[in-house]
């Protein structure tokens, strides 16, 4: 078993270490940057590729040997719970949506080490914000809370895990993050 990851890596969502570093191993195998450096790649709209990204899947090798139940993804943050009940993010962190504490960016994942006496059994994951069910079954909140996503009454955005629903006593739950998909036409 393990975690492989594909996509766009520009905020390090996918677990490597590569970010906007082209010089680093975050070429997919088989792949040599070629060129002087510009995109030479274009999407389905003539939009040019200028991040990195993985186009089949990889291994995540920071998590090789961890017992992963899930993984939740943002549109630029991952996360993945434990079987012990940790939880790893990385990715986008300008809102706060990693939980460690700052806005700082992981291209790597990083556990959230003041979860570790808190053991989690469910996440959720929105554009750029995360929620955690705990075995207690209270739910912890945190990243961008600009439209009260974070179901608490401030709508600044909270960069750390703290920050919990009180008296809420659920089982299941999960974030929608709607996306918009351009159609191509005909006319």
């Amino acid at each position: 078993g393990g975690i492989v990851a594909w996509g766009s890596n520009e905020y390090g969502q996918c677990g490597t270490s590569a970010g906007h570093d082209t010089g680093s191993n975050g070429a997919v195998q088989g792949g040599q940057p070629k060129g002087d450096g510009s995109s030479k790649s274009v999407t389905d709209f003539s939009s040019p590729i200028t991040e990195i990204s993985f186009w089949k899947p990889r291994p995540v090798r920071s998590l090789r040997g961890v017992k992963v139940v899930s993984v939740v993804c943002g549109h630029h943050h991952t996360l993945c719970l434990t079987f012990q009940g940790s939880v790893f993010a990385w990715g986008s962190n300008s809102s706060g949506q990693l939980g460690l504490g700052d806005t700082i960016n992981r291209p790597q994942p990083e556990m959230i080490e003041s979860l570790w006496a808190t053991p989690v059994i469910s996440l959720a994951a929105g554009s750029s914000h995360t929620l955690a069910l705990t075995r207690q079954k209270m739910v912890l909140s945190w990243g961008r809370a600009k439209y009260g996503q974070l179901g608490l009454l401030l709508q600044q955005d909270s960069e750390r895990e703290d920050q919990s629903l009180k008296q809420t006593h659920s089982t299941r739950f999960s974030c929608v993050s709607p996306t918009l998909k351009r159609q191509k036409s005909n006319h």
